[in-house]
């Protein structure tokens, strides 16, 4: 995403865990644009509100805001852990949630912003071994759905972007079979495209979208029948 929009002359602001990682991508950004780098991690909300604040007082708060730090991990019944879910959440959910508190008053109040929220096709149904994964990014869902009727009006956007599978460090972690996988490149075209039209959702792609809407509808007794063959 970042890449997309300093190619289309945007500047970008990212904040990330890893300071040194974070300082590689904006040095190289900034090669061909203008990119800043906020170290931070995003289950600590006072590091969010301070990242935040500082924006809005060097007046360079970003007209778009897209929140993208997510994690995932398989966990099976026998490996079901309160803690590692929890963890899950943390990033996945909270962390969206620490952002939105610091960044919707400043926008509300101006009257602008648009914010998009990544959630995931694996928020339509819960699938075998990604329970928490799915509780998370459905959460996120729900989350936006009900901030969207509250901001009617208000001149701010939120948009809640599912993707299926990515081509990322995480998905080449996968020893399952992953249909319709798309490279982090086209998803980034995708999301911009949809942003730049303010699309209330954005689900690529496309056929994973489908197939995910129609397990989401059938009858819990079949669908049940269906996914139980993925743990045998």
């Amino acid at each position: 995403m970042a890449n997309y929009y300093v190619t289309v002359g945007s500047e970008v602001i990212l904040t990330a865990r890893t300071e040194e990682k974070l300082a590689l991508i904006c040095n190289d950004l900034n090669l061909r644009g203008v990119a800043y780098a906020y170290p931070g991690d995003v289950t600590k909300s006072d590091q969010m509100r301070g990242i935040v604040d500082d924006l809005s007082s060097r007046a360079i708060l970003p007209e778009l805001v897209i929140l993208n730090a997510g994690t995932y991990f398989p966990l099976s019944l026998s490996q079901y852990s309160p803690d590692r879910i929890r963890d899950l959440m943390e990033v996945n959910y909270f962390g969206v949630v620490n952002i939105l508190d610091t960044i919707l008053p400043l926008y509300r109040d101006l009257k602008r912003g648009q914010i998009a929220v990544v959630s995931s096709l694996a928020a339509e149904v819960g699938l075998p071994f990604s329970g928490p994964y799915s509780a998370s990014k459905a959460a996120l869902l729900r989350l936006c759905e009900s901030l969207r009727a509250e901001l009617a009006n208000s001149g701010v956007s939120i948009c809640t972007v599912l993707p299926g599978f990515v081509k990322t460090p995480l998905t080449d972690k996968n020893e399952f079979n992953m249909p319709f996988m798309v490279s982090a490149e086209k998803a980034a075209e995708i999301i911009a495209l949809g942003l730049s039209r303010d699309k209330v959702t954005i689900r690529f792609p496309w056929q994973m979208s489908i197939v995910m809407k129609v397990l989401s509808l059938l009858p819990s007794r079949i669908f049940t029948a269906l996914t139980r063959r993925m743990v045998s």
